[in-house]
């Protein structure tokens, strides 16, 4: 290509705007470098002043390519208009084609419509696009049935204004834009490239359409927020006044967009508003999307809307902005058998949500009609437990509905995630770091549906203990079933005890023997008659309470340690407490423990344990501890970030 350019007589010129794109152009450049010289092209890179060396790598890269060349804003614009009407000023091409520098051509499908544009006649040439999720499929989208170029010119701007989205990835002939004044308004960032497509589409002397893909859109999971993924009242104002151009454009030749792709754009923009609203819609906004629907409601009424998006629709055409407001809160469903943990997040789930329970009465026992309903209300629907539960919403949701597992260690000894519908699972979540792996490996579900949110604490609620005597008295929270490792707690207890005698263990929860699958097993029993031994063989009995079930937002103040003597656990909730009240937690090294909690409570044995509660008998050196473990559950477990990593989850889904 470099050795044939020439800058006399091109027919096409590329503009391709960029900023921050340093470690994304990679597909852009090398598909560039693809192009046939005889394509008699230019490459004109426009970076919009960007700030990790974008520019720089641009300059070096076009250094080897006759062809290319690089621009700068003076400053940066925030939008790709400003990139792409400089290309268009700048350009020496008879044509113009718009390429995302995160995109790229599909050089033989461009060559066709090059070919197509040279025949004449037309100033216009759209293709369809190749559509890639990375890691998971490629499709190609925007596709025109071929007998479009058998229609008349309005018939065939109709056809594909119905079946395109109006990306401005097309061939246009540059004299139609000079002559006609068609630049990409920098002054908004919603909606300008389809108000563009739109004049020059209607502006064209005839458009033609090519059955190949012009370019390669990469969709990365995780990827950057697009500008409609992080809508504001800027952008719902935006989104109105491009709408309305753009009708007003189609309007011009006789034709109608709304009518034509409205379901589709409107429907799309009213999704994105329930799923990636950044902020409260101000009622200005409000007033002039309304003023947009109520100008074209002929039109609006004519599309057939899910009833969750007419509902939408209807508070604006009626301009009730507290209806709007509620109609726009995305709706969560929260279902399972055992909802304690996550209706209590309800105050704060709620200032985002609008919530619905479906509690089932045990794992596998349901109102299928209610549950059915609920299924068909959600936007997202939350299953608490990865049980007979969520294997039905799996089988029972449709998109755009999106469903969420919870899955805890008890889970992963159960069946359930080998049945359940992974496809309609938008995303498993694990509530440690060691149990993301466990879950993966255990029912090998893809590793990019698995996320982490931990358990939340309501660190603020705990009443703090004070005073010296709350450093001879252990607690352990739980003790069944075995592998909660009672005997090792008995053993600190004993430990403890050979110095100095007013150490006691409390124990919180159920006699282990009340449940009826201990009851009934006999490695079970065997454990606790072996902790009731050792309780008796070392004079224990009177130093270890059992206190049943407790309020631990006000107990845990009296206990200054809470052991988790276990052999493994998820993220194990009591000694996290103990920390909350101005405690300390201290932990035997379950698997993982090292993730979930400050390595330096963590320790290899129960003497250590021991240890370290003798050496933490001063009340001073005690709370300098205690107050560092109090600090990383506020800074790492406190409500507030629960509600946050739930909210970052739904919009990413």
């Amino acid at each position: 290509m470099s050795s044939e350019y020439s800058n006399e007589n091109l027919f096409l010129t590329i503009v391709v705007p960029m900023f921050n794109a340093q470690d994304k152009m990679d597909h852009c450049l090398a598909s560039l470098r693809e192009l046939p010289s005889e394509l008699s092209h230019e490459v004109i890179f426009v970076d919009d002043s960007s700030d990790d060396g974008t520019f720089q790598r641009l300059v070096a890269e076009a250094s080897g390519e006759d062809a290319w060349s690089v621009l700068t804003t003076p400053e940066n614009t925030g939008t790709p208009s400003a990139g792409r009407n400089l290309g268009i000023r700048e350009s020496k091409g008879e044509w113009v084609f718009f390429l995302d520098g995160d995109d790229s051509v599909c050089p033989d499908g461009l060559a066709s419509g090059v070919q197509r544009a040279r025949e004449g006649g037309v100033d216009m040439v759209r293709g369809s696009v190749d559509l890639v999720h990375v890691g998971v499929r490629e499709l190609t989208i925007d596709r025109v049935d071929p007998a479009v170029m058998s229609f008349d010119r309005v018939r065939r701007i109709a056809t594909i204004a119905q079946a395109q989205s109006l990306t401005c990835m097309a061939l246009i002939r540059k004299s139609l834009l000079l002559d006609k004044g068609i630049y990409f308004d920098e002054k908004i960032r919603m909606g300008e490239d389809i108000v563009f497509t739109a004049q020059a589409l209607t502006s064209a002397v005839d458009v033609a359409y090519i059955d190949s893909s012009f370019f390669r859109y990469w969709r990365r999971q995780g990827g950057a927020e697009s500008a409609m993924h992080s809508l504001g009242s800027r952008e719902i104002s935006e989104l109105a006044d491009s709408w309305t151009r753009v009708e007003e454009a189609f309007q011009l030749v006789g034709l109608s967009y709304i009518e034509l792709h409205g379901l589709s754009t409107i429907g799309y923009a009213l999704r994105q508003l329930i799923q990636h609203r950044r902020e409260n819609i101000s009622y200005q906004a409000f007033s002039t999307l309304s003023a947009f629907s109520v100008r074209f409601s002929v039109a609006i009424q004519r599309l057939v809307f899910p009833e969750r998006l007419q509902l939408i629709v209807d508070s604006l055409t009626s301009g009730s902005f507290q209806d709007f407001e509620l109609q726009i809160r995305p709706r969560l469903v929260i279902a399972g058998h055992d909802l304690k943990f996550i209706r209590d997040a309800e105050p704060e789930l709620s200032t985002v949500f609008t919530i619905r329970y479906d509690e089932w009465p045990s794992e596998r026992v349901h109102d299928r009609d209610a549950s059915t309903a609920t299924a068909v209300w959600a936007d997202l629907v939350w299953c608490e437990w990865l049980t007979e539960c969520a294997v039905w919403y799996s089988n029972n949701i449709s998109p755009p509905t999106k469903m969420v597992v919870r899955v805890h260690r008890y889970e992963l000894g159960r069946t359930y995630g080998d049945q359940i519908n992974e496809t309609a699972v938008s995303a498993f979540v694990a509530i440690a770091p060691h149990c993301y792996e466990d879950l993966v490996d255990r029912f090998d579900f893809s590793r990019s549906k698995v996320r982490y949110i931990p358990n939340y604490y309501r660190v603020s609620e705990y009443e703090q203990g004070t005073g010296k005597e709350r450093l001879k008295r252990l607690a352990i929270i739980g003790i069944a079933p075995r592998r909660k490792g009672y005997l090792k707690a008995l053993q600190v207890l004993e430990d403890l005890r050979r110095e100095n005698g007013e150490y006691t263990l409390t124990v919180f929860g159920k006699d282990p023997l009340e449940y009826p699958w201990i009851s009934g097993d006999p490695e079970e029993q065997a454990y606790y008659s072996a902790c009731k031994s050792f309780i008796e063989q070392s004079d224990l009995g009177r130093f270890v309470i059992n206190a049943g079930w407790v309020d631990t937002k006000q107990a845990t103040k009296d206990f200054g340690f809470v052991l988790s003597t276990s052999e493994h656990e998820g993220s194990h909730v009591g000694p996290g407490e103990a920390f909350c009240a101005g405690n300390q937690g201290v932990f035997l090294p379950w698997r993982g423990v090292e993730y979930v909690y400050p390595e330096r409570f963590v320790f290899e044995t129960p003497s250590a344990i021991a240890d370290h509660i003798r050496a933490n008998q001063e009340v001073e050196h005690f709370e300098k501890l205690a107050a560092e473990g109090r600090s990383f559950m506020v800074e790492t477990y406190d409500v507030s970030l629960f509600l946050d990593r739930v909210v970052k989850l739904w919009k990413s889904l």
